[in-house]
């Protein structure tokens, strides 16, 4: 039985929420004290340290005691000291764990608050030592109980037993699914995303429907009676890989590029090499501004045989003046075409075979200047027109580019309205239609992940690692590939590589401590966010912090997705922060292939569930 001590502090406006029963301690909270740096050692106390100056002093507080103990009992305090015991002291059971526990003295027809205390274990007693004589009110709450309001009178030098027996004023409600990442809506009442645990909820019949990503929606109707706990049934069933593949293709012709994108992923985790799939989200990610993306999965499509089309202007020089023409470019494995209804004289059709030579035309003076012009994708090849070939230069440009009047009778190419040239949106897009050609002209298409496909899975055994102030259990097939104890890199063997002098982490996981400038987990959370997403710019935040438990401490864990060029594919990464009993930031940081996310999402919950401190 974990015992535990608490502060008793006699003022009129005082509250100390305790431990709960898990494990949770004032240290769970945001610190208090000025940042220290990260050390494996803190002082520990089991008294609380006053906050005001009218508190004389502080004295041991409620601990527990065994449940086997009788109650509703009075008898003296054993003492080997002489002198009087002018204290008393409460015990007090309560048969609903969890529960909120409120002790006030009523002194002249007032209430004084004494002290407040969370997390009873059902069946344990507390006990509050070191109390003055008088008349008490003890309130005890749960949330889906009726309160229950004890008066007690305690007498110097003896013990006090009270049972607070909490009835139910609710119902509760729990769905079980296979489906982690699904949102519940109990109509009536409200959305839930992931879980729904012992809901408190009136007694009636309700409907409740789960939903996820490229699975079968369910609705349940249920009864909840009062007192009662109800097990609802969210299992959920995959769409079949060719319904989901008509969603997406649906969603991208009604312009929904997301969730295009969101099903396609789906379609990719069971069949990777689904031609349509990868055709339909490299046209999603390219109208979403994702043109690095739309290059890869528009490259696997050409390999797979499919064509695709892709908005440029193509330039023509006119006496003095530039003009830009819209049209579409058409590429499939044989041919690379432009058409322009405005003006077909400008189409051409060509072979890989006729191009001479393929480069990326970058203007001379360019600059951050709006004058300067942007990157065009600069194609010299013979061109058949009827009996006749011609060598022609064919320069292509971003759709955002445009010709600009300068003189009367005299335009120039300039770059994208309102935006600069170097960095800007359309020279990324130029130069991804620049690879989509070189994989064109080369025959040279990416067939699936560019990421290990030797490494093994997580095993079912795990291995202790001491970090600097804390510990955690990591599968006994991962390596830790860092000489450090702060930060831990780990990763399977064939999880991570060398490129560019750096170490590349394709399945990975991450784990330090940092100190803080702020007492605030959010912000000190959120500025590690962006040092993440400034040393990796591919990445972008896919979902606001949401509140979870680390080592019975509250954190934060926020995800990120981005398209990670050197291994090929979208990169999922997860972060969990928390604070440390010293004041430091702890984080670990996951690293998988997205598609590949679900299949370790298991193992890194056990990894995270087994963090000490």
């Amino acid at each position: 039985m974990i015992r535990r001590n608490f502060a008793v502090c006699l003022l009129l406006v005082f509250s100390f929420s305790a431990l709960s029963a898990s494990g949770q301690d004032e240290d769970a909270k945001s610190p208090k004290s000025s940042p220290k740096k990260p050390s494996s050692t803190a002082p520990k106390t089991n008294k609380i340290q006053p906050t005001t100056k009218s508190v004389p002093k502080t004295v041991n507080a409620p601990k527990k005691v065994s449940p086997n103990k009788s109650v509703l009992s009075t008898k003296p305090t054993s003492s080997s000291k002489k002198e009087k015991n002018t204290t008393a002291t409460l015990e007090l059971t309560v048969n609903e764990s969890g529960s909120s526990i409120e002790i006030n003295r009523l002194e002249k027809g007032a209430a004084i608050n004494v002290e407040s205390a969370t997390g009873a274990d059902s069946g344990d007693t507390l006990l509050f030592e070191s109390l003055q004589p008088g008349d008490y009110l003890v309130k005890v709450r749960k949330n889906g109980f009726y309160e229950q309001q004890l008066k007690v009178t305690l007498k110097a030098g003896k013990t006090a037993g009270l049972n607070a027996v909490l009835k139910p004023s609710t119902g509760f409600l729990t769905v079980v699914s296979n489906v982690e990442d699904k949102v519940i809506e109990i109509k009536g009442f409200g959305s839930f995303v992931e879980k729904v645990e012992n809901l408190a909820v009136a007694p009636q019949q309700y409907e409740i429907s789960i939903s996820a990503d490229g699975y079968e929606p369910v609705t349940r109707r249920v009864d909840v009676r009062l007192g009662q706990t109800t097990i609802v049934d969210g299992n959920l069933k995959l769409i079949e890989r060719e319904k989901l593949l008509q969603i997406a293709k649906r969603d991208y012709q009604n312009g929904l590029y997301k969730e295009t994108i969101a099903n396609c992923r789906l379609i990719l985790e069971q069949k990777d090499d689904d031609a349509l799939a990868n055709l339909l989200i490299g046209y999603a990610y390219f109208y979403t501004n994702r043109p690095r993306e739309s290059r890869f999965y528009l490259a696997r499509a050409l390999g797979l045989q499919m064509e695709a089309e892709i908005p440029v202007k193509i330039y023509q020089k006119e006496k003095n003046s530039e003009t830009l023409t819209d049209g579409v470019l058409k590429i499939n494995r044989n041919n690379l075409s432009f058409y322009s209804a405005k003006r077909p004289e400008l189409n051409f059709n060509i072979s890989p075979s006729s191009i001479s030579k393929l480069e990326i035309n970058q203007d001379k003076n360019n600059s951050n200047s709006a004058s300067s012009k942007p990157d065009s994708v600069e194609i010299r090849a013979s061109v058949s027109s009827g009996k006749k070939t011609e060598k022609k230069i064919l320069r292509l440009y971003p759709r955002q580019a445009f010709a600009r009047v300068i003189a009367q009778n005299k335009a120039e190419i300039a770059t994208c309205t309102n935006c600069s040239n170097v960095g800007c949106l359309c020279q990324t897009e130029i130069r991804a239609v620049y690879e989509l050609l070189l994989n064109w002209k080369s025959g040279s298409f990416p067939r699936g992940t560019n990421a290990s496909s030797s490494v093994a899975p997580p095993s079912a055994g795990f291995t202790r690692f001491d970090g600097q102030g804390f510990s955690l259990s990591l599968p006994d097939n991962w390596l830790k590939t860092t000489q450090t104890d702060n930060p831990m890199w780990f990763a399977p063997t064939g999880g991570f590589f060398s490129s560019q002098n750096r170490v590349q982490y394709v399945y990975a996981l991450n784990a330090g401590v940092l100190p803080i400038t702020a007492n605030d987990l959010r912000s000190e959370s959120e500025r590690f966010y962006q040092s993440i997403l400034s040393a990796n710019g591919y990445l972008e935040q896919q979902s606001e912090p949401k509140e979870i438990f680390i080592s019975g401490r509250k954190g934060l864990t926020a995800s990120f997705v981005g398209f990670n060029a050197e291994i090929g594919e979208e990169e999922f990464v997860q972060i969990y922060t928390t604070f440390t009993r010293e004041g430091n930031l702890f984080f670990i940081l996951t690293v998988t292939p997205f598609e590949k996310r679900q299949e370790y999402r298991r193992t890194f919950r056990s990894i995270l569930n087994s963090v000490n401190f």
